[in-house]
């Protein structure tokens, strides 16, 4: 009886797996539409990995950051958006994060062999800290900040910054 029960709960476990299996497959082609037509209607938004902050007593600090790309601009909610003094942010410093809306200065999407999306572009953001490297080039505080987004056949975002700095993002559909 033990060894009927066994045989009825595996067998069920693997027609489970099965099904869920072509299932997956039937979602990937629609899941591939999704992305491209987020992508092609410029209105989508991107949550970057939170950045992870540890603390003099060893606590961590996760923040969350995105931006939105609506058009010809972008919601940005990043920790440049938002500075902080120390190396370390105050308290509640999620709560009070603000987004601030930028203009995009020429926005390029292309499409590689392989079926990836590539964007890229650029808007200028207020500098606020004091550097004389920074200062001197920019007289204005306007910094040029350069993006390229590497999107696949998921949700998953490869963001890469101007400085070569990478991080990886979920598209939001």
């Amino acid at each position: 009886m033990k060894l009927l029960l066994l045989f009825l709960v595996i067998s069920t476990l693997i027609c489970l797996s099965s099904c869920a299996s072509l299932h997956e497959n039937l979602s990937k082609k629609e899941l591939e539409e999704a992305v491209r037509a987020k992508i092609d209607s410029r209105k989508y938004r991107i949550d970057l990995t939170p950045q992870a902050f540890t603390g003099e007593e060893g606590t961590n600090l996760y923040i969350p950051e995105y931006f939105q790309v609506c058009g010809d601009s972008i919601i940005s909610c990043m920790i440049y958006d938002n500075p902080f003094p120390g190396s370390f942010p105050p308290k509640n410093y999620i709560q009070h994060m603000r987004s601030v809306k930028y203009g995009i200065l020429d926005y390029k999407q292309t499409e590689t062999r392989r079926g990836r999306i590539i964007v890229s572009f650029w808007y200028k953001i207020k500098y606020d800290e004091y550097d004389p490297y920074v200062l001197a080039k920019y007289k204005d505080r306007l910094v040029p900040l350069h993006y390229r987004l590497e999107f696949g056949k998921t949700p998953r975002v490869r963001v890469i910054q101007q400085n070569g700095y990478m991080v990886f993002g979920t598209l939001s559909l």
